[in-house]
């Protein structure tokens, strides 16, 4: 998820990617029941732990500003298949599903027939700004059904997770004059700010985790 360089490549870099593990170490633990849902949590916080391990590894640059390409696609894609999973059977899974499709077209299509940095990087703007919008949406759309208390849903952490980091990441964007996202985030305060809200996503995302019912629950609930 980074590039080595600036306050990211110190001494937080190597504890900042293991961020993903949280959910996947709290899974061990509560041990919750395969859903959909759940499994698309466990899924998207695997691929983001190894894809940043991989580009941290990586040292020939061309490479690894590739890897950060492709990363911020999954991190993206993650966060639309997670909104659908949570959304539910309806027009708004249906909306979700639309606008991750047209992203990852336009993305895969900038990447492959290359881009000087300022195509993706409207995209991607763009892109997160949905992906907020959408996660809003989503946790609109679960108050207006929901028979209890939202903060003991796992759907609303991880609803809020993800519009908790990209809304931020949003803002932080818009504000930030660097258009290339490999010399954004070698920006020292870009990165210091990149390090908190990256953090707290997978520690929402650990809280829905223990939220979950757990196979134990699961197997009672059957007999």
């Amino acid at each position: 998820m980074f590039l080595p360089g600036g306050f990211i490549s110190g001494a937080l870099l190597p504890w900042i990617l293991l961020a993903p593990s949280l959910p996947l170490v709290a899974a061990l633990i509560r041990r919750p029941s395969f859903t959909p849902s759940s499994i698309s949590l466990m899924i998207c916080s695997l691929i983001s732990l190894l894809t940043g391990i991989f580009g941290y590894l990586s040292s020939d640059k061309e490479l690894n500003r590739a890897v950060l390409h492709f990363t911020i696609f999954l991190d993206a894609a993650s966060a639309f298949v997670l909104l659908y999973v949570q959304s539910g059977w309806s027009k708004l899974q249906q909306v979700i599903l639309s606008l991750g499709l047209l992203f990852g077209g336009v993305f895969i299509t900038l990447m492959l027939f290359g881009d000087d940095g300022t195509g993706l990087a409207i995209l991607i703007k763009s892109g997160y700004a949905v992906i907020f919008l959408s996660a809003l949406a989503v946790i609109l759309s679960r108050m207006q059904h929901i028979t209890e208390y939202i903060t003991v849903s796992p759907a609303f952490w991880i609803s809020a997770g993800i519009c908790f980091q990209y809304g931020l990441l949003a803002l932080l964007l818009a504000m930030n004059p660097n258009t290339d996202p490999a010399k954004l985030l070698l920006d020292t305060d870009f990165g210091l700010m990149y390090t908190i809200i990256y953090t707290l996503r997978f520690v929402f995302f650990s809280i829905a985790v223990f939220l979950f019912r757990t196979i134990d629950y699961q197997r009672k609930v059957r007999k």
